[in-house]
C-alpha cells in the first residue's frame, strides 16, 4: 500500500476527463482524501459536503464556471485554491 504523504484532502474540478483523471493518478498518490468534480455547480456540493482544505480548479466549465464556483465557496470557507486552465487572456 502506498504511503499518503500529506494528510490532507483536496477537491478537483475539472471538466476534461483525461486532465482530471490525471490530476487524479498524481495526487492520490500524496494526500489522505480526494474528491473529483466535473463542473463548478458539482464541486461546489462536494466543498459543502466535505470542505477539502485544498481546491485545484478549472476556470470554464458547464453550469458554473471556476470563478463562480470559488465566489460561492468563500463564502462558507477560506481555503487555498489552485486555478488550472488551458486558456489564457490576450493583454
Amino acid at each position: 500500500m502506498t504511503q499518503k504523504n500529506y494528510d490532507i484532502s483536496v477537491l478537483i474540478v475539472e471538466d476534461d476527463d483525461i486532465s482530471r483523471e490525471l490530476y487524479a493518478t498524481i495526487l492520490n498518490r500524496l494526500v489522505k482524501k480526494l474528491y473529483l468534480a466535473e463542473n463548478g455547480a458539482e464541486g461546489l456540493k462536494l466543498f459543502k459536503k466535505h470542505t477539502p482544505d485544498l481546491v485545484f480548479t478549472d476556470i470554464a466549465m458547464p453550469e458554473m464556471d471556476g470563478f463562480e464556483m470559488l465566489e460561492n465557496i468563500y463564502k462558507i470557507k477560506d481555503c487555498k485554491t489552485i486555478i488550472i486552465s488551458a486558456f489564457s487572456q490576450p493583454s
